[in-house]
């Protein structure tokens, strides 16, 4: 290693101590940003109260499936420090900082040039920063996703076979989007052997790919024996139901059903317009190349593509059945972040000149992350009036109300009340002109209360399959508040009401 390269190691490295501390604090005052977070906290403290994360999800029969290798490091957190949204957060932040270190390692491995740039890259991701300082699990599988990738560089030992494989199966319990790391390495093992007929490296690359299988089987196996639970409900992350459509012509449902399939917008916003051309021009470059690239930089290449690939195939897929939602897309940003990072490496080492371009993404990576992350650090996503609602439902109604809502988490955050959200009937009561009906379905839930968001209320013409777009319909509002023998209005102000059920 040159002078200049351990320099750059370096600064490296001071750059990244610099960014934990400094995402630390942030996260101690990030407020509650997402609904999810609720749910890995509520698991965190069971489980550091001596509850295993085998329960049902409050009254509904379907049981709780949610991976817990966060909730169960939370609690671990929770009982040396004290349980708290902030030091949550704060977990979350420093899988975000070493995942850009194991994303400069990888690139390191071929040249630190290569490793620098592709680290701030994935820095400058708008959505990385962000939920770097939110409770969800998209960077913890984005932090499984690199090690993965960079243990498959050199798998020439048993060793390094169990250690990869114990990490594919690991980030089966950290999200169900793991299995595509799975299904990923084992296309890109066939597709290399083809390439190269290395019979070590195949071998080895088999073994943890077996290893990979049978960890994150035991999930499966779990989930089946203890609530006799179906397979394919266990995997619900790839088999979702598509939405449920009502339009008054053809011609609107076939518009409706395009709009639920294209989201360029999405894809442009995930990776910010700059990345989102490198991306093009990258894969353009490496693809031309692919028989020239030695060892190292094909295994590189041909991973990364084949997650990028796999992963993009099943997100226009879900977003056909279900909606987008570009976080989805965290399990691939190591990959994504190391093409365009390769691309800028090659273009360097052809005109030493270049070496500017490389700077100045460097810089411009680490304005973008850091204005992204202090953003979000003063961001509130619930309006004034919406929690003051939930203080309310928490000061005034027993402590085992059950609540019909839109937004779970942040009734269990903010209110402190179980609820229910995704029960079967919701297509039927949003719809249904019988009040009576939408009452006794409500009851059979044991539902107490009903919290309305009007600022979340859809039209009638798209009914969700589920509530997983977070919103009642303008006909279940008006049937509720107009029945005053089932419901009567205990609370409202300018934007919420809440409904007793009588």
């Amino acid at each position: 290693m040159t002078k200049i390269e351990n320099r750059l190691n370096i600064i490296f490295f001071l750059i990244l101590i610099v960014l934990a501390i400094f995402y630390i604090y942030l996260a101690f005052g990030t407020d509650m940003l997402g609904e999810d977070e609720a749910t890995y906290l509520r698991l965190g403290k069971q489980i550091s109260e001596g509850e295993l994360p085998l329960h049902k999800s409050g009254p509904l029969l379907k049981p709780e499936t949610t991976p817990f290798f966060i909730p169960s490091l939370y609690a671990f957190s929770f009982i040396l420090f004290g349980s708290s949204l902030g030091l949550a957060k704060a977990i979350i932040a420093i899988f975000g900082i070493l995942t850009l270190l194991v994303v400069f390692l990888i690139g390191s491995r071929i040249n630190i040039w290569f490793g620098l740039i592709a680290a701030f890259l994935l820095f400058s991701l708008p959505f990385f920063s962000h939920f770097s300082l939110i409770s969800y699990v998209e960077i913890p599988i984005a932090f499984f996703s690199a090690m993965i990738l960079y243990t498959f560089l050199d798998m020439d030992s048993y060793k390094k076979s169990i250690l990869s494989g114990l990490l594919m199966g690991l980030s089966f319990f950290v999200k169900a989007s793991g299995l595509i790391l799975i299904i990923a390495a084992l296309i890109y093992t066939i597709i290399f052997f083809l390439f190269k007929r290395d019979k070590k490296y195949f071998k080895f690359s088999l073994i943890a790919i077996i290893i990979g299988i049978a960890f994150s089987s035991f999930l499966i196996i779990r989930n089946i024996a203890v609530y006799n639970y179906p397979f394919i409900d266990v995997l619900d992350w790839f088999f979702v139901r598509p939405t449920i459509y009502e339009s008054p012509s053809w011609l609107t449902e076939i518009s409706q059903a395009i709009s639920q399939k294209v989201y360029f917008q999405d894809y442009i916003s995930l990776f910010g317009i700059p990345l989102f051309l490198l991306i093009i021009f990258s894969f353009s470059y490496v693809l031309t190349g692919l028989s020239n690239l030695d060892d190292k930089n094909l295994r590189l290449t041909l991973i990364s593509f084949v997650t990028f690939f796999i992963f993009l195939i099943l997100f226009i897929y879900q977003s056909s059945a279900r909606g987008s939602d570009p976080r989805y897309f965290s399990i691939v940003f190591p990959q994504t972040a190391l093409i365009g990072g390769y691309f800028l490496y090659k273009l360097k080492e052809e005109n030493k000149y270049l070496i500017l371009i490389a700077l100045v993404a460097i810089v411009f990576s680490l304005y973008s992350g850091i204005i992204t992350a202090v953003n979000t650090s003063n961001t509130s996503r619930y309006p004034q009036s919406y929690i003051e609602a939930l203080t309310w439902i928490n000061e005034n109604t027993p402590e085992d109300s059950i609540i019909f809502t839109t937004y779970s988490g942040s009734v269990k955050y903010f209110a402190e009340r179980d609820n229910v959200w995704n029960i079967n009937e919701f297509p039927e009561i949003m719809k249904s002109t019988n009040s009576t009906y939408i009452y006794e379905t409500l009851k059979k839930y044991d539902v107490s209360y009903i919290l309305i968001w009007r600022s979340l209320v859809s039209q009638d013409i798209v009914v969700p399959g589920s509530n997983i777009l977070g919103v009642f319909t303008n006909n279940f509002v008006d049937k509720v508040l107009n029945d005053k023998d089932h419901f009567d209005i205990a609370y409202q102000n300018s934007d919420n009401v809440a409904l007793k059920l009588n």
